[in-house]
């Protein structure tokens, strides 16, 4: 028994279980080398997808230093003479508030400052010293380039603590002849925009990576995921590094197969200590052995394949039945050509079936492989040759990993880096490579196309009344209607929110993209369906002629918009075309603008104050703030210039809450006057409004009772709950409010029940028709009589002649203002032609309250 046992072991135990665990091992070797192939792959295309984007960024950045470089007016303006303010309205302040680049840089021949803007502000910094010395060969290869075919010189710099992303170009005329400036070095424009957090996030968020981090060159790299790839500037100089944790798609395979491969050691060991001691149990523990074998092959995320010397298969684990829906004993005995298909370049797989005749291994093949569907999945293959004791070889042994849902993930980010989401059209990246496809298009056809820039009017108010889903339903049926109205060649974009973009090419003439324009119009005539909702939306459009009115994409955006701007300014639901003067005016409105942002803080704003005579007693009642502005240039800038540019940039709610701050803190030095402010339909929409005005109160010391607030009609009619409710807040401070220029809007009966107005005011047009229009004084009569019988005074606006004050005192009116009893005035003169002491008393009675001054 003995001896039987020690031969058992000897020449069956021991080389079944030398056998067992050389099989292991070839296993573990095979799933580690699978795993360590993907995480390699992964690594490799997560580098070459961050490196890819930094050049995207970069390339951006160099395109817009190239797009204001190379233009006429650049170089008239910086070059030929330096005009500080279009270099401020174009390549400086400009390119920062709408692009976020910190640095503008323009350069003469000598690379002395001609103009610099850091940071939104006017600077002299050395760009050499604050970018680095590299910044000089960046400007020698921007200089390098052809006039006639300029090129921006990109690179990364040295930004402070920060790196950046730099561009140089040329400042040189669109057409070598059409400005005479002197040979040698160009004058050159420098854009730098940091590399900060916000940047990386930008480019990081499609990728399929995370924790992507800008360090310093001296880190090394803590753990075997992160993933590194070096910045240099063009020197060669190392910056710093980006690291990230890309996908490791091998690391989960091997967390999913460790247990599994753990269990078959620790059975093998058990195995192996089991049959010294127990020889009869050998064959059983052999088969169990080969059964756990098969166990871990089939948990595997990969399934394994064998051939024989004929490369026809001999093995195939269960996982192939799950991947492609085939029993494996099916597919046995067949060529390996059969189960496997090319599945990348032609040269690729011709050196792999090379490698096959050669017997040599391979791994990272990518192939194709049909399902029992007829789908082809892509699959990653490795494989190595199996030898015989006299080492020939016998057959193949590799594993094949479904790769094909990790395909289409980055063929999904791929598109969605260049479509919208929701509509799935393109967006603005793709939109100016079709712009630049279309203009090279026209320069070798010689036919023209165009730029149509659409914008939904009013599509905030039905995302407002119909909720943000209705919003995107009504986008994406837009973006239906639009693709239905062009041709294949064209393209419709959406380039943000309700903004969208068709470039149409091959026209003959304008009178095609007119026609065009004309059909989106009327076809916008019929209303959309949304969840039960017929909504009715026009559009406007601006359209942009190539090459007539520009050949750089971020020129032709500029002017379609503008065209588009002036569609809307003009009343909306219609089409115009570019044209030069549109851009002057639309400069001019922004240097307004701007100069009024910068209005507060130069104390250019000032209130005048019109008196308020209460008939009751024929003394001074109040008077009413009105806004003034001294610009240093224009003079007194009127109301009806600047207030609407207020309204439109939102900048009304920071001038809203001086006018009222200033106003309190007067009339708090005019005790016993009551003080009546204009409230905006912004301001009203304001959810601190309350807080505002109770803080201006409590700053300026003034009694709630004396301020008075005035709101138009039509911050009334929508969301009237909203509105009521705020009306009544701004009463339990104890401030009156009154209704302005009542009968001149959406006037209602329903509006005084409801909203809890102290006072109406009689709007100045019926006050002014009053002995020329039969009908003015029975509605002054009228709204005097209805605000009576309600508990409300009245304030008759546009009192001038000593007819209108007797009318309105005749009908019961509660008070008067206007010309004839003082225009709008300083608070200075007010005091001086009133007499306003400190305890709010006055010199002078009504009889004298009129034109003629104290």
């Amino acid at each position: 028994m003995g001896a039987s046992t020690g031969k058992l072991l000897q020449n069956v135990i021991m080389p079944i279980a030398a056998l067992v665990a050389l099989a292991m091992g070839v296993v573990v070797a095979f799933v580690w080398f699978s795993a360590s192939a993907q995480d390699r792959v992964a690594l490799d295309q997560s580098i070459t997808a961050v490196s890819g984007a930094i050049q995207r960024k970069l390339d951006k950045v160099g395109l817009a230093a190239l797009d204001f470089g190379w233009w006429n007016e650049a170089v008239l303006n910086l070059d030929v003479a330096l005009n500080q303010q279009w270099a401020d309205d174009n390549v400086g302040l400009y390119i920062y508030q709408v692009h976020g680049y910190e640095l503008s840089v323009v350069l003469d021949r000598d690379n002395s400052i001609i103009y610099q803007q850091l940071d939104g502000e006017h600077a002299s910094t050395d760009p050499f010293e604050l970018l680095g010395p590299d910044l000089a060969i960046l400007v020698r290869a921007a200089r390098a380039a052809p006039l006639k075919e300029p090129a921006p010189a990109t690179g990364i710099l040295p930004f402070g603590d920060h790196l950046a992303l730099v561009a140089v170009s040329m400042v040189t005329p669109q057409n070598p002849g059409d400005i005479e400036i002197p040979d040698g070095p160009r004058v050159v424009l420098i854009y730098a925009k940091r590399l900060d957090e916000a940047v990386l996030e930008d480019f990081a968020e499609p990728l399929p990576i995370s924790d992507l981090r800008l360090v310093e060159v001296e880190v090394e790299v803590t753990t075997t995921s992160d993933a590194v790839l070096p910045l240099a500037s063009p020197s060669g100089v190392a910056l710093g590094q980006l690291m990230w944790e890309p996908h490791q798609p091998g690391r989960a395979f091997l967390w999913q197969v460790a247990p599994a491969l753990g269990i078959a050691i620790l059975v093998l060991a058990a195995f192996t200590y089991a049959v010294l001691r127990h020889a009869r149990e050998a064959t059983t523990a052999i088969e169990a052995s080969e059964a756990r074998f098969k166990d871990v092959a089939d948990a595997s995320s990969d399934w394994i394949w064998e051939v024989d010397a004929a490369l026809r298969l001999t093995f195939l684990s269960e996982r192939y039945a799950l991947v492609t829906g085939r029993p494996p004993q099916a597919s046995l005995g067949l060529p390996l050509a059969d189960l496997f298909h090319p599945g990348e370049s032609p040269d690729r797989w011709s050196q792999h079936l090379q490698d096959l005749e050669r017997w040599q291994p391979f791994r990272n093949v990518i192939s194709l492989c049909e399902d029992a569907d007829g789908i082809h999945r892509t699959v990653r293959l490795a494989g190595k040759p199996v030898l015989d004791g006299a080492g020939r070889p016998v057959g193949y042994r590799g594993t094949a990993t479904d790769i094909t849902t990790e395909i289409e993930a980055d063929r999904r980010a791929q598109y969605l880096a260049l479509h919208d989401p929701l509509t799935d059209l393109p967006n603005r990246e793709l939109l100016n490579e079709r712009l630049g496809q279309a203009i090279a298009g026209v320069g070798r056809r010689g036919d023209l196309a165009a730029l149509l820039l659409l914008d939904l009017d009013r599509f905030k108010d039905i995302n407002d009344t119909l909720g943000h889903p209705a919003g995107d339903l009504l986008l994406k049926n837009v973006a239906a209607r639009l693709s239905a109205c062009v041709r294949e060649v064209d393209t419709v974009a959406r380039i943000g929110g309700d903004e969208f973009a068709i470039v149409q090419v091959g026209i003959r003439d304008a009178d095609e993209a007119q026609l065009l324009s004309r059909r989106l119009l009327e076809m916008f005539r019929t209303p959309l369906e949304l969840d039960g909702h017929e909504v009715l939306v026009t559009i406007s459009i601006g359209v942009a002629l190539i090459p007539t009115d520009g050949s750089i994409p971020a020129k032709l955006l500029q002017h379609a918009d503008i065209a588009l701007y002036r569609a809307k300014e003009e009343g909306r639901n219609a089409s115009r075309f570019f044209e030069p003067e549109m851009d002057a005016h639309l400069q001019q409105r922004k240097a307004l603008e701007r100069d009024l942002r910068l209005a507060l803080s130069r104390n250019e704003l000032e209130l005048y104050y019109q008196p308020k005579i209460s008939l009751l007693n024929d003394e001074l009642a109040g008077v009413e703030a009105l806004l003034r502005w001294h610009h240093p240039e224009r003079g007194l800038v009127p109301p009806g210039e600047f207030i609407g540019v207020a309204e439109e940039t939102g900048l009304i709610l920071q001038v809203g809450e001086w006018v009222l701050r200033t106003a309190c803190r007067q009339a708090a030095a005019w005790a016993g006057l009551q003080v009546s402010v204009n409230i905006s339909p912004a301001q009203f929409r304001q959810p601190d409004l309350v807080q505002i005005v109770e803080h201006a109160l409590q700053e300026s010391g003034l009694a709630p009772h004396r301020l008075e607030l005035e709101v138009t009609e039509s911050v009334l009619i929508q969301q009237a709950d909203a509105a009521a409710k705020l009306l009544g807040d701004l009463k339990a401070l104890g401030v009156r409010v009154a209704m302005d220029d009542f009968g001149t809007g959406y006037s209602s009966l329903s509006y005084l029940q409801r909203f809890p107005f102290d006072k109406i005011k009689v709007d100045r047009s019926f006050i002014w028709a009053i002995g020329t229009e039969p009908t003015a004084a029975a509605i002054v009569r009228a709204v005097i009589n209805l605000a009576s019988s309600l508990g409300m005074l009245t304030c008759a606006e546009g009192v001038e002649t000593s007819e209108q004050l007797a009318a309105v005192r005749g009908e019961g009116c509660s008070e008067v203002q206007g010309y004839l009893f003082g225009k709008p005035m300083p608070a200075a003169e007010f005091v001086r032609r009133f007499g306003v002491r400190t305890d709010g008393s006055y010199r002078r009675p009504i009889g004298a309250l009129s034109t003629t001054p104290p």
